[in-house]
């Protein structure tokens, strides 16, 4: 089985895994929202702000080095795991130090007391930063998805719990420490991994310096996609608007992390094994926008479609506000696959620099685009937010030909080729939203998801005649009980979208 068939089967098992988890998270979404109102998902919004911004320093990224040097050492992991967990400590003292200063900046005294319990939230961060880099660097995803599935469940259990009990914002804040310490707890048992002090100085000085790229590449992105707009709503619109701002990101964000953050996550120990054989890493490439825009783009644009129907029936009347704001960013979170993929690929070229101009741009082009779309409240916002999204789309796909060869006009392509089915299925879902009328909100909803799943299941198979053929034969090997036969199409089938090439000649 080739490198690509396999990498794809890898990030579709890896999505499969995370399916459940990110499906628990939303519906804990919908209960706490229901319960604790959009105020109080605002003033835990700030507090993850804040946390945020510390984590830039010892979250994942600042661990990269265990994945993309070649010849990374036992040195250079324990070097790791020391810098980070002492700088995590610093960084948890910086939180407790300003709590207050922080809660009177935003005007928000409920704030501090939960914001000083968060700061353990970086030290369980920078602990676990490389036992989950190792497992990332094995292409162990599978193990991951189910880390995060357990501990995802059990602290969501412990969230809803308290939220009944009247623990108010306090039952997100335990919910969010108790997810991490669990996922602590269970990542050194599947890195098989004891950290230790047994390091060399040049291994120290070359983690921090891998680290220090990292750092300022994450810090730049946290400042474009998080901390620039929740700034903006937070002192011009209020903690109520960014309540609603929250809900609708973090369920778009679930989404990307679902469907297409396990195909990214793969590219990265991906390209990195690549960086010397452009044809496969284009291939790679293909194949990555390919996957992820055929599940991605048809779930994004059809949670849009319905959501003037989905989101009062999931959260209630009190969350109408959030419907357009989720509508508008969906339009920019659609190119979220391809920005991630083209950011994994940059650094696992070791190309930082270009990754920190890219976030660079973004946050010139965002305040400048927010300082006027606030003017027009959240809506505003997320327009300003999407259109900085496609905006940028040239200048990432500019830095990725440099190390590929594959022009950004080929990556447009491939993108517009397989996101015509959902097109379809969206304008289809559109259309019988506004001609049916009389139905009550749980058959309507049932109905325009009915419409898009079989829609878009056409619109596919007609533009995809030969993964189709095999998907009916694998089928009907399964209907006749022949699973040697279904298992012995898989890798076919995976082939077929791995190489678009043996699609056509196949």
């Amino acid at each position: 089985m080739s490198r690509a068939v396999k990498l794809t089967g890898q990030a579709i098992w890896a999505s499969l895994g995370q399916l459940a988890q990110a499906l628990l998270a939303t519906i804990s979404t919908i209960i706490l929202a229901r319960i604790l109102g959009a105020e109080t998902y605002g003033v835990f919004a700030l507090g993850l702000l804040i946390v945020g911004f510390a984590e830039i320093f010892v979250g994942g990224h600042a661990a990269d080095i265990v994945v993309q040097k070649p010849d990374v050492t036992a040195g250079h992991r324990n070097a790791a795991f020391v810098a980070l967990s002492v700088i995590s400590v610093f960084s948890a003292a910086v939180i407790w130090a300003g709590g207050t200063a922080a809660a009177d900046f935003f005007e928000a005294p409920q704030l501090q007391a939960p914001l000083l319990a968060m700061t353990v939230l970086p030290v369980l961060t920078g602990l676990a930063s490389v036992p989950n880099q190792i497992l990332v660097r094995r292409l162990q995803f599978n193990d991951l998805a189910r880390i995060g599935a357990v501990s995802g469940t059990l602290a969501v259990l412990v969230g809803v719990l308290l939220a009944f009990s009247g623990a108010g914002i306090w039952s997100l804040v335990i919910m969010e420490i108790a997810r991490r310490a669990m996922n602590l707890a269970m990542l050194f048992p599947a890195a098989r991994w004891r950290p230790g002090l047994g390091f060399q100085r040049q291994e120290l000085v070359e983690v921090l310096r891998f680290a220090s790229r990292r750092v300022e590449n994450n810090g730049l992105t946290y400042i474009s996609q998080n901390a620039l707009p929740r700034l903006f709503i937070g002192q011009s619109l209020g903690t109520e608007a960014l309540g609603l701002f929250a809900v609708a990101r973090r369920l778009l964000d679930q989404l990307h992390n679902i469907l297409s953050g396990p195909v990214a996550a793969v590219a990265f120990p991906a390209a990195a094994q690549l960086q010397h054989d452009r044809e496969r890493l284009a291939r790679l490439i293909e194949t990555s926008v390919r996957l992820t825009t055929w599940v991605f783009w048809p779930v994004v644009l059809g949670v849009a479609m319905v959501a003037p129907v989905l989101v009062p029936l999931a959260f209630g009347d009190g969350w109408a506000g959030a419907i357009p704001v989720l509508q508008i960013l969906a339009l920019g979170t659609l190119r979220a696959p391809v920005s991630s993929f083209n950011t994994a690929v940059l650094v696992a070229f070791g190309r930082m620099g270009a990754v920190s101009f890219i976030s660079v741009l973004s946050i010139v082009l965002g305040a400048a685009f927010l300082a006027v779309g606030v003017q027009y409240g959240l809506v505003g916002v997320a327009a300003a937010l999407s259109l900085r999204q496609w905006a940028l789309w040239p200048v990432g796909a500019m830095q990725v030909y440099r190390v590929s060869g594959l022009h950004p006009l080929g990556q447009l392509r491939m993108l517009f080729i397989a996101a015509l089915p959902s097109l379809i299925m969206a304008g289809s879902v559109w259309f019988a939203s506004e001609t049916i009328h009389g139905l009550q909100p749980v058959p309507l909803l049932c109905s325009l998801v009915a419409i898009g799943v079989i829609v878009y299941g056409l619109a596919w198979a007609a533009f995809n005649p030969r993964q189709t053929i095999l998907l009916l034969k694998a089928m009907s090997d399964v209907v006749r009980g022949d699973w040697a036969s279904a298992k012995s199409r898989i890798p076919l089938i995976l082939g077929t979208i791995a190489d678009p090439q043996a699609s056509r000649n196949g």
